[in-house]
């Protein structure tokens, strides 16, 4: 509706976001209200293209995988859990997959989302997720590894008992703990 506008002709053009614009013109009389019904016309916007990269889980584990043909042929030190261990052994958390590893325990806190995995000595573990040092960032809630991932969302696990055992670029300012490399889907 239009009104208070002076008389004569005049041009009413009208936008909206995801319409093409219209304009009509009309002949108004002197302080009458009048009526003025449009339609507009939907506006196609044509994107331009999107390149997508994806690359497998395992393209992306490549490394993991070595590490772990290493570890068969005696030149590396860690233990591995591919993703067709961690469904063997159907945890409810995290922490269980480090159960009966050796020099590895986990600290057990009464509350399952609490429990800690710990190293000789019953250090604190550098834990890495997706090649992100987790452990030691957060304030102490980086070391509840179950308040992290869920089991499911893990695709492969590599602990090294002690840092020096690591692969060289996971050993620096780790100390003499262990390190826990998580990876996942």
């Amino acid at each position: 509706r239009l009104g208070g506008l002076p008389g004569g002709t005049q041009t009413v053009e009208v936008r909206a976001i995801g319409y093409l614009p219209a304009e009509r013109v009309v002949q108004l009389s002197p302080g009458a209200m009048e009526s003025l019904e449009l339609s507009l016309n939907e506006r196609v916007v044509e994107l331009g293209g999107v390149k997508v990269t994806a690359s497998s889980i395992r393209a992306r584990l490549t490394p993991f995988y070595d590490r772990m043909r290493d570890a068969e042929r005696g030149i590396n030190h860690g233990y591995f859990l591919t993703e067709e261990d961690i469904k063997r052994r159907s945890p409810a958390f995290l922490t269980q997959l480090f159960d009966n590893l050796p020099t590895v325990s986990v600290d057990r806190r009464g509350n399952p989302l609490d429990d800690v995995v710990v190293g000789t000595n019953r250090c604190r573990m550098t834990v890495y997720l997706d090649n992100i040092r987790i452990v030691g960032t957060l304030s102490g809630a980086d070391e509840k590894l179950n308040r992290l991932v869920p089991p499911s969302h893990v695709a492969a696990i590599e602990v090294y008992p002690r840092a020096v055992t690591a692969p060289p670029s996971y050993q620096a300012l780790n100390g003499s703990c262990g390190i826990i490399l998580i990876w996942t889907k």
